[in-house]
């Protein structure tokens, strides 16, 4: 029979301040192909537990029956006995099948007992292996919830750190700008000195063309 597989998984989603989104799914997944196994036993074990019963039934109605064809020869042989001597034979004859048939009452019985125990062991047998499957599914459930645990436990931490490492990213994008919007102010600052600068040296540059003119002058 194929193995039937159960998947299940959790999600985690972690958002961070500048939008930044983080989604891991955990899935494990359990083979039930050994709970399949264990109700195909179960419904055996009900099948044989059923036929049990019918047996029974059918060898209490047989008893029931031989019963009283036992008490009806017994009594049609006591009536013979208290016959003529002529009966004799008939009488005899009926002894042997009154005997025949407490033999077959007998070993009716005593089929009875010993498919009554084989039924008795075969089920505690089932009993026992389905037990130990149990015991053992049991164990892989456990181990799959520790391991199950454990890599919530590290997602959870991974979670943590994208965090971290988005608000330090954040951090870093605002710094950034900040610095981009002060150096554009500083390159306007150096462009307006630049422009005094050449302002300054302009004028200097005509008062001392002014200057050579007056001392050419005087």
């Amino acid at each position: 029979m194929a193995g039937i597989t159960k998947t299940s998984k959790y999600t985690y989603r972690s958002t961070g301040h500048g939008g930044g989104d983080a989604n891991v799914s955990i899935e494990y997944s359990a083979d039930l192909s050994a709970l399949t196994r264990l109700e195909d036993k179960i419904r055996l074990l009900q099948e044989d537990l059923e036929s049990e019963r019918e047996l029974r039934q059918r060898i209490e109605r047989e008893k029931a029956d031989l019963s009283v064809q036992v008490i009806s020869l017994s009594e049609r042989l006591e009536e013979a006995e208290c016959g003529a001597e002529g009966q004799f034979e008939i009488n005899k004859k009926r002894d042997t099948e009154l005997t025949k048939l407490r033999k077959l009452l007998e070993d009716v019985h005593l089929e009875s007992e010993e498919t009554a125990h084989m039924l008795r062991k075969k089920h505690q047998e089932s009993v026992a292996d389905f037990q130990d499957q149990i015991d053992v599914l049991t164990k892989q459930r456990q181990r799959i919830d520790k391991e199950k645990c454990k890599f919530q436990q590290e997602v959870f931490e991974l979670m943590s750190q994208v965090e971290n490492i988005n608000k330090e990213r954040i951090h870093i994008v605002k710094h950034s700008e900040k610095l981009e919007v002060t150096i554009h102010e500083l390159n306007i600052r150096i462009e307006e000195l630049n422009r005094t600068i050449v302002d300054i040296t302009s004028h200097k540059t005509r008062l001392s063309q002014e200057n050579i003119e007056l001392t050419k002058e005087v």
